[in-house]
């Protein structure tokens, strides 16, 4: 009990020593994404449409999910730059998920299929 209380006063007191806090939002963005990129990959195995095409909706979520939650987390860090790019993000998720859909309503199986 005692080392416990000795690591959780040594983690406190490096926490107050640093500048930037992340807020949750970040966290829960790239949480989401992760999972939307979870879902969207085993989504994928379902659908029989062109390899490329395949590749080209996975780079998209990637991409989304990189230009989104990675650029808040670089702004956060003192990176200006990274705001420009950072509203890219949610459009390359939303160009990802609409080219799912219709990748989707192209070669739907129900089952695996082998590329």
């Amino acid at each position: 009990q005692a080392n416990t209380d000795g690591v959780l006063a040594l983690n406190k007191a490096f926490n107050a020593q640093l500048e930037i806090t992340p807020p949750r939002s970040v966290h829960a963005h790239g949480n989401l994404e992760a999972i939307l990129n979870i879902l969207a990959g085993l989504t994928l195995c379902f659908i029989a449409v062109n390899r490329r095409f395949k590749q080209l909706i996975s780079w998209l979520f990637i991409s989304g999910a990189l230009l989104h939650s990675g650029m808040l987390y670089l702004l956060l860090l003192g990176q200006g730059w990274a705001g420009k790019l950072l509203l890219l993000g949610p459009w390359t998720v939303l160009a990802a998920l609409l080219s799912l859909g219709v990748a989707a309503i192209l070669g739907f199986k129900g089952e695996i299929v082998k590329d």
